[in-house]
């Protein structure tokens, strides 16, 4: 009868080993349903917060050809998140000296720049977008105009040994604006996170 009563407590010491197992991963469970259920109402603020964390400088807008038939964007981004993160594009509106820059492959008559660069978190990276102009006369103009309203300007600085761009087709950034928005992502093993910041630059 001994052995019987030590048999049974054993049996139920066993079961209650299994119940306490059971209830911490319930526990576990509920807690990641929590966070789950909390990361997607309040998703957008995260996506918000993320895209803050991103900086993005334009160092300088250069036309690739005499022809102006390509544009390029020279960028340095700093990611500052704690995990890496791939900038995937940038639609935005340029103008040049006034007059909007039409694509030559973009929707809605946006510019449109595929990039998918990653990016490291903690560190400055210096990438180049390039976009196919739709009308390069327009920007050809535009840079005439430019010149033609500061040539006294230009003069001036050279005269008093100033720096000055040497070529303005080679950097117009003084006389360009760009508006848009920059698409970014984590990749969490198949899972792709995306979110977006918005861009200004004058």
């Amino acid at each position: 009868m001994a052995k019987k009563s030590s048999s049974t407590k054993s049996s139920g010491g066993i079961g209650g080993f299994f119940k306490k197992i059971l209830f911490v991963i319930m526990l576990l469970a509920i807690i990641a349903l929590g966070g789950f259920v909390y990361l997607l109402i309040n998703f957008d603020s995260i996506k918000g917060k993320m895209a803050e964390r991103i900086d993005i400088q334009q160092e300088k807008i250069a036309l690739d050809s005499e022809h102006f038939e390509k544009v390029k964007i020279h960028l340095n981004i700093n990611n500052n998140l704690p995990f890496e993160v791939v900038f995937k594009n940038m639609v935005f509106e340029m103008t040049v000296d006034g007059y909007k820059v039409l694509s030559k492959d973009g929707k809605d008559n946006k510019m449109q720049a595929v990039a998918m660069v990653p990016l490291k978190p903690n560190v400055g990276n210096k990438t180049i977008i390039t976009c196919d102009v739709g009308e390069p006369a327009v920007i050809k103009r535009a840079i005439q105009k430019a010149i033609e309203k500061n040539a006294g300007k230009l003069i001036k600085a050279v005269l008093s040994q100033k720096s000055v761009k040497k070529e303005i087709s080679d950097d117009i950034k003084a006389i360009t604006n760009v508006k848009g928005t920059a698409d970014f992502m984590i990749k969490i093993g198949s899972m792709e996170i995306p979110f977006q910041k918005n861009l200004v630059f004058n």
